[in-house]
Parts: C-alpha cells; structure tokens; sequence
C-alpha cells in the first residue's frame, strides 16, 4: 500500500479528488509567493482559512515543483509512525503488537486508502490530531514545554484545516478521555491539573495559550479587517458580514456578501433532512 502510495505521489494532481489542492491549497500561497503582500485574491473565497499547513508546505510545493506530492506522503509515514506511539502507550499487554495492529487497521480503511498518495491534506491534518493525542498521553507523566508546544501545534493544525475542525477536535478528544477513563481510571484533567500543585499546570497552561494566540490571532485579524468577521467564512452562514468597502472595494465586499447570502441559504440543505433518522442517514453518506 505504501508503496503504490509513493508511486503515485510523484505524479502531477490530477484527479477529481485533488481539486481542491489545485484550487486553493497550493494556488493561494503561490499567488502570495509571487506577489510579495498579503491582500486578499478576490477570485477565491477560501482566502480566508486559516492556511497554516498550506502555507507551512508551500515552499516545497511552490520552490521544488517535482517534488509532486511527496510532502503529503511523508506525512503519511509520520503519521503512522504516531499511531503506532500512541498505541503503544495504551495499557495493552503486548503495546508494539497493538502498534502495528493499528497501523495494519488504518491503512486497510477504505476512507485512508483513497486518500493514499493523493494531494488532498486530509491525512496531514489527521497526523496533527494523533499529534495532540501523543502529547495528551505523554504530559500525564512528563509535562514539559516542548510537549506543549508540539500540543498547540497539533491543535493550531488540526483546527485550522476545515471549518468542522472544532466539531471533530472536541469528538476526537472525548473519545480519548474515555479511553483514558476505561483503560487507565484516569482524566485528562491531570494534564494541566496535577494534584500537588496547580501552579506548574498554570505555566504550562499558559504557554499553551501563548503559542496558539500567536498563530490564531494574524489571521483572525486578517479575516476582520477586510470583511468584518473575524472568523469568516468559517461561520459565515451564522453571522453577519461588514465588509470594509474602504479596504476592499465595492465590487469586492459585494461579493463577499453575496457569498455569504449563499451560505445562510445552503446552511441546512446538506444531507437527507434535519430528523433522527436523516441525521443516521448522513453517516452512509459521508462513509
């Protein structure tokens, strides 16, 4: 599997599938590259994601054009990496088995392996999530900092990726909290509050806080100058958008508006319907 994955991540994006990586992923910070500002490109709505995988990849999709790509399969190698470390500090009695087991698991699933050498960023984003449960797992019995600052890089990565980032973070975290309680009888909450003292957990805490403003903050500002809306278009079907005319221009914020307008409309009209059994239904799906 690896192997065709590798193969087919020196080949040019090309698939249906990758439209996105072409689009906006590597379009956008290439645009940027070569134009030397940070004012917005009105032809692109996704402008105004928070692109820090896309940006922090850009240099070698946009200076090493031939590496294809291959960014996107070193992660995948990376990320199988940290799913083995995190099984292997679960509480099993054979931790390495349970390691490859794992590894075995994930790439026999069907939703990894169309994925597998493509150019989408969806298994970057995953490595970042696993990221987060690594240093969840490790800061219960070795709380340093620079296990803190890979935990608000993991989680800067994975939030910022897709606009139900925050809905899968806190689903992905709960589930670990349950593990944690059924297989070890302990909580997260160790993590940032040990029961001697809370004023290391505070430190740390705050450190924490520190690294994730100083990446979320530019581009939350970013989003609020020119279109009103600090966390445009990620919740733009919900709020209002006060477009900086004087910034942007007419023709622009018009735009912008109008797009928004068609997010209030198309806000419910995913999926089979708002009930019980059309939301199971989703599930099928998305699967």
């Amino acid at each position: 599997i690896l192997g065709v994955a590798a193969f087919s991540s020196l080949k040019p994006a090309h698939l249906i599938q990758e439209s996105d990586f072409l689009i906006y992923h590597s379009t956008l910070p290439s645009l940027h590259w070569q134009k030397g500002n940070w004012m917005p490109q009105l032809h692109s709505n996704f402008e105004f994601f928070s692109l820090h995988i896309q940006y922090a990849l850009s240099f070698l999709w946009v200076g090493l054009p031939l590496l294809n790509k291959l960014p996107q399969f070193l992660f995948l190698m990376f990320l199988c990496l940290k799913i083995s470390n995190v099984f292997t500090l679960m509480p099993f009695g054979r931790p390495y088995t349970a390691g490859l087991v794992s590894v075995l698991f994930f790439l026999g699933f069907r939703g990894v392996g169309i994925q597998t050498g493509m150019a989408m960023l969806d298994l970057v984003n995953l490595y970042f999530l696993f990221e987060i449960f690594w240093c969840l797992l490790v800061l219960r019995k070795q709380k340093t900092r620079i296990h803190i600052a890979l935990l608000a890089l993991g989680c800067v990565g994975c939030l910022g990726h897709k606009s139900f980032g925050a809905a899968v973070f806190v689903a992905a975290v709960g589930l670990v909290e349950l593990n944690l309680l059924h297989f070890m009888g302990e909580s997260l909450l160790r993590v940032f509050l040990p029961k001697k003292s809370w004023i290391p957990g505070l430190k740390l805490a705050s450190l924490f806080a520190a690294i994730i403003a100083l990446l979320w903050l530019p581009p939350l500002f970013r989003s609020w100058h020119y279109t009103g809306d600090p966390f445009y278009p990620v919740v733009a079907a919900l709020t209002p958008v006060k477009c900086n005319a004087a910034v942007m221009g007419t023709k622009a914020c018009g735009r912008l508006e109008l797009v928004t307008q068609i997010m209030h409309d198309t806000l419910f009209q995913y999926g089979y319907g708002h009930d019980l059994i059309s939301l199971v239904k989703t599930f099928f799906l998305v699967g």
